[in-house]
């Protein structure tokens, strides 16, 4: 499960962050750990390239993600889907794999409520056997469900409770030893597809979220839209790293990441004068447990470690129409990131607050209706951290990282929506880039990106 990569620039899950905001109706998806989410009965999606900080909010340092599904109303929907496979190629067990979906939503009162539920299961048996259980050790299962209870009193007012239940197992790791890292073991090197482990490995993860939607149409052109959201993710695995009949290395991991998050917006749109004021909270909770069990010493080690926090944004985003052809748009967003770091073993402490200013500027000329012009320039930002991996105290926290984009592009839409033509020119100038080194340290360097 790994975090968005957009213009080549990802975020180490050493991090805790992402370098593109993903938004799922409104709700953010921020932590680099537990991204995926079960996307079921989407309408459309929304990929926007570029600091976004100034319309989307905190993580967008390059880009967002915006998924909207489809909202319940008072037409009755269902929908129904079974996929089934079998594997040629396996060691153990049985080789199915298959994918069963359902949605459907409709209104228990006309007008005024409405519900949508959906849901998923999957599974994939395994390919890789363990010889000394004869059983595959990589068989998949994942079940997601998601509920929405919509309530519409009034013509202005909507408010939508959002439940989601994410639960997988992926089993031990899809891989095995190659004849370099045998012969580091001082191991021979194992068949294809094959184990032989001691270990019956495991990899279960889940999240529950809870989210609440408000929007409220002052008028026409004005809406004022809350959106409330909690998220926990809990990730236990227990894996042989050695993946033979000796203790080499064996990893074990209990971890929760817990979210709250609070975003307020006000938007104006009349016309081509748009504009936008927001404020958004949040708060973090991450337990990290790592055991390492070994015969050799050298090789064990325990890890209990805590990271909390909250963070403050205040933003807001402008669109002004000069003359009937040209627009200039712009935005600001204020960001504050407090954080606290404790090693529960050996009961070291630290505190540390990032706060940072990200402009945004452009231009954007439409020669003709269908066919838009632009050019921008914005700043990027991802706060800095506790790096909650690192074995040497020198690499406990890291700085923030920003960039700066310019950017100048065409969008076009012909021939009723069958054509669409869009190119992109751009430049991110990049500082203190936070890199992970495969020892979980946190690096710093200087970089440009083209």
């Amino acid at each position: 499960m790994n975090s968005p990569l957009m213009r080549g620039l990802h975020a180490s899950v050493s991090t805790f962050s992402t370098t593109t905001g993903m938004y799922v109706d409104g709700v953010p998806m921020l932590s680099g750990a537990g991204f995926e989410a079960g996307i079921l009965g989407v309408e459309r999606i929304e990929v926007l390239r570029g600091p976004q900080g100034t319309l989307y909010g905190k993580n967008a340092e390059n880009g967002a993600i915006n998924i909207i599904t489809r909202q319940p109303d008072n037409t009755f929907r269902g929908k129904f889907s079974l996929k089934g496979g079998y594997l040629l190629s396996a060691e153990a067990g049985d080789r199915l794999t298959d994918t069963v979906t359902f949605e459907a939503q409709g209104p228990i009162q006309k007008d005024k409520l409405f519900l949508g539920v959906a849901g998923l299961f999957a599974q994939k048996d395994g390919y890789i056997e363990n010889t000394v259980t004869g059983d595959a050790v990589n068989d998949k299962e994942k079940w997601f469900g998601r509920g929405t209870l919509r309530w519409t009193p009034t013509m202005q007012f909507d408010l939508s409770l959002i439940l989601s239940r994410l639960k997988f197992n992926d089993g031990a790791f899809n891989m095995t030893l190659g004849s370099n890292g045998a012969a580091l073991y001082g191991l021979p090197a194992p068949q294809e597809r094959q184990v032989s482990s001691n270990l019956e490995g495991s990899n279960d993860a889940g999240s529950n979220m809870q989210a609440l939607k408000m929007t409220y149409d002052f008028s026409e052109s004005l809406t004022l839209t809350s959106i409330s959201s909690h998220r926990v993710y809990d990730d236990e695995c227990m894996l042989d790293y050695d993946f033979s009949s000796s203790t080499l290395r064996h990893s074990r991991k209990d971890n929760q990441y817990r979210k709250i998050s609070q975003e307020m917006r006000l938007n104006y749109a009349k016309n081509r004068l748009k504009w936008l004021l927001g404020v958004y909270y949040d708060d973090d909770h991450n337990d990290i447990n790592y055991e390492t069990e070994s015969i050799y010493p050298t090789l064990a080690g325990v890890t209990s470690r805590d990271l909390e926090g909250d963070a403050y944004a205040v933003f807001g985003n402008i669109s002004l129409p000069l003359t009937e052809r040209l627009n200039i748009f712009s935005g600001l967003r204020y960001e504050k990131q407090n954080l606290s770091f404790r090693d529960n073993l050996d009961k070291r402490a630290f505190d540390d607050s990032w706060d940072a200013v990200s402009p945004r500027v452009g231009i954007e000329y439409h020669c003709v209706p269908d066919l838009m012009f632009y050019g921008s320039v914005s700043k990027g930002y991802r706060s800095g951290g506790f790096n909650m991996f690192a074995m040497d105290s020198r690499y406990y926290s890291y700085e923030p990282e920003s960039l700066w984009n310019y950017e100048v592009g065409v969008k076009g839409d012909f021939f009723d929506h069958r054509l669409v033509v869009n190119g992109a020119l751009y430049y991110m100038d990049i500082s203190d880039m936070a890199t992970a080194t495969t020892r979980y340290t946190m690096i710093r360097e200087k970089s440009a990106y083209r």
